[in-house]
């Protein structure tokens, strides 16, 4: 009975084992996906942002600092940052949607050029990138986070209780056996026995 009940567990701490490996196998692909991704938006982002904020520099140069104050603290992008979560292999990862007003600029061309005003709506188009780029980074932490748990799970499983079962097992095998060796020693005896006294 006992045998059965560790062959059980056994059985079931190797199904565990498969399906955890499994499981790890699946996150470290996403890892190194999410993580590309990142870091491609960063390079993208950093790269627009810095030709941007050139141009706008340049460009700033244009009007009297009063009206580009003005123009700066004027525009109601009126942004909305709703947050929910989707479900990676069991990991629950943030994500962020991103919804501008659509009159999001209170000033047009008859104070400022249009380059100016180009040069505004980049900034308002690397917001989804910005906000993107928050996404992947939270999913990183999270993802690896879980990575880390479930190695140190499927290791216990691989190198303690697994290991550990078996050896049990092989334990009770052979003293199963040896009883058996045993009885069948016994068994012989008698029968010699009966055997002579019949005799």
């Amino acid at each position: 009975m006992e045998l059965l009940k560790l062959k059980r567990k056994l059985a079931l701490a190797q199904r565990g084992h498969k399906l955890l490996k499994d499981k790890l196998d699946g996150l470290i692909q996403n890892f190194i996906k999410t993580s590309k991704e990142l870091r491609t938006t960063y390079n993208d982002l950093t790269e627009e942002l810095s030709v941007s904020l050139s141009h706008g520099i340049l460009l700033a140069k244009e009007v009297d600092r009063q009206s580009l104050t003005a123009a700066l603290t004027s525009p109601s992008l009126d942004p909305k940052v709703e947050r929910s979560t989707k479900n990676l292999m069991g990991v629950r990862t943030p994500k962020l949607d991103l919804t501008i007003g659509e009159e999001w600029q209170s000033f047009g061309p008859t104070f400022f050029s249009e380059k100016f005003l180009k040069t505004v709506e980049q900034y308002k188009d690397l917001l989804p990138k910005m906000l993107l780029m928050a996404e992947k980074y939270k999913t990183l932490q999270k993802v690896g986070r879980e990575i880390v748990e479930i190695k140190r799970r499927v290791n216990a499983l691989e190198y303690v209780l697994i290991p550990s079962l078996e050896d049990k097992v092989r334990y009770i095998r052979m003293k199963l056996g040896e009883i058996e060796r045993s009885t069948t020693v016994g068994l012989l005896k008698i029968k010699e026995l009966v055997q002579s006294n019949r005799g």
